[in-house]
Formats: structure tokens, C-alpha cells, sequence
């Protein structure tokens, strides 16, 4: 399992914990119901993987998109 501290102090350390037996990894960044989230609250990265998303959906239905019989 994973945790991310949030605080405004820049100061900390990451440190895993045991806790009741089970081992927490310390973690910068992760993903949160498909939304980046990171310990810094800077959105720039999430901005960044919705572009590269929205690419990769254009270019994956290129064929579909340019295809005359399909009304869009």
C-alpha cells in the first residue's frame, strides 16, 4: 500500500511505516480515480496526461474520424 503526506513545510522526509503489520510506501505521486495527484498540488503533470490521452484517442480513431460515411 502506498501514502502521500501533504503539508506546506518543504522541510520533511519520506519514510515508509509499519503499521498493525502491513508496510506503507511513501510516495511523491500517484494516480486517484484517474487524476494525477502529487505532494507538490501542482496540476502540470496532470495537464500533461490528459494531452497525451486525448492524443492518443484522436490518433487511435484517425481511420473512424476521416471515414465520409460517418456523420458526425
Amino acid at each position: 500500500m502506498k501514502y502521500m503526506q501533504l503539508t506546506r513545510k518543504t522541510n520533511l522526509t519520506k519514510q515508509d511505516i509499519k503499521l498493525t503489520g502491513t508496510y506503507y510506501e511513501a510516495v511523491n505521486q500517484f494516480m486517484y480515480f484517474g487524476s494525477q495527484t502529487n505532494s507538490k498540488n501542482s496540476i502540470q503533470e496532470e495537464i500533461r496526461l490528459r494531452i497525451q490521452a486525448g492524443n492518443r484517442s484522436v490518433f487511435a480513431n484517425k481511420k473512424l474520424l476521416k471515414n465520409k460515411d460517418l456523420n458526425l
